[in-house]
């Protein structure tokens, strides 16, 4: 894990050297997409904290009580009601709103608004959003408000007063976007960012996987904090990726727990999968298998005494029971 996290670290080092073209494109009023390998969290953190001007609204979509009418209410809250931002070179903030919390105010009033102030204060709202293909800002509703925020916040200028900059991982991401009415009014640049980093932070507020492994599997007692760690890690990024990839991960597992060798041959795995009816052909086995290798949760051994390769995913027992005990929908 600190190996990757060296890597990812070197490579968020050179993407840092497109970060004032990133600023340009955003003062051209269009929004943001950043897609790839590797959680895109702490890069998009950097960019905001070191280059954008303003106020910065840091969102984690991931959030399952995330809703866009949190998100309005924030912004009524900060900007239209109450007692407003202190004024310095940058605000940071990060929104969890309950699911519940409803706002009254239309979009368009709450951008229109919001415009003015900006047109007063010279102090452009961004929105970074890690992960807007969350379960509560995926749906067509949700991109249509944002766009909606975007589009209607127009200033005197012609400039934008909020801004949209975010990531995604979902494997249908491009579909879920591009297919939307929303994106004509956002104006996405896809930006392609393979950072490699393990998909730890955003897990620690995720529990989405807890509807189908409790926590309570975990004794009291049990300082294995690494397993729990490596558990979220794990599911998060199975959770982004199609079925087949995950069953084919689950079968892996299955044929390791009931294996005393640590390194599980390639054609016993092909076998299995093909019995499951999870794929046909090997080379679609070797395409599930060559993602699974990009977000690290599984190893291949090509050194073998044999000429055959093998697999093996790298954790505990305990770890490889919750993924054979994966409920893939």
């Amino acid at each position: 894990m600190h190996e990757l996290s060296e890597i990812a670290s070197t490579k968020e080092e050179n993407f840092a050297t497109s970060f004032e073209d990133w600023k340009f494109l955003i003062s051209t009023n269009h929004s943001l997409l950043f897609y790839g390998v590797g959680s895109k969290r702490n890069l998009l953190h950097r960019f905001a904290n070191d280059e954008l001007d303003g106020d910065v609204c840091e969102i984690d979509g991931f959030d399952r009580d995330l809703t866009v009418d949190g998100i309005l209410q924030f912004l009524i809250d900060q900007w239209l009601g109450g007692d407003g931002p202190s004024i310095r070179k940058k605000n940071l903030y990060h929104v969890h709103y309950d699911k519940n919390n409803r706002t009254k105010k239309g979009t368009t009033a709450v951008a229109k608004n919001i415009a003015k102030i900006v047109m007063r204060t010279s102090r452009p709202v961004s929105l970074v959003i890690h992960n807007i293909d969350g379960i509560g800002l995926c749906d067509n509703r949700s991109q249509e408000v944002l766009a909606a925020l975007v589009s209607q916040s127009r200033t005197d200028c012609g400039l934008n007063a909020i801004r949209l900059i975010a990531s995604v991982d979902h494997i249908n991401a491009q579909e879920l976007f591009m297919n939307s009415n929303a994106r004509h009014r956002l104006h996405w640049l896809w930006k392609e960012v393979h950072t490699h980093r393990p998909y730890i932070a955003e897990v620690l507020q995720e529990q989405a996987v807890s509807e189908n492994y409790q926590y309570t599997k975990y004794d009291d007692d049990d300082d294995d904090d690494d397993d729990l760690n490596q558990y979220e890690s794990i599911f998060s990024v199975l959770k982004s990726l199609a079925s087949t990839h995950a069953e084919s991960l689950r079968q892996l597992a299955w044929l390791h727990l009931g294996s005393k060798n640590e390194w599980v041959p390639y054609t016993d795995l092909l076998q299995r999968c093909r019995s499951e009816r999870i794929v046909q052909a090997d080379h679609q086995l070797r395409l599930y298998l060559g993602e699974l290798l990009d977000h690290s949760i599984l190893v291949r051994n090509n050194n073998s005494t044999s000429s055959t390769t093998s697999y093996r995913i790298p954790y505990s027992d305990k770890i490889l029971n919750l993924i054979w005990q994966y409920n893939v929908d």
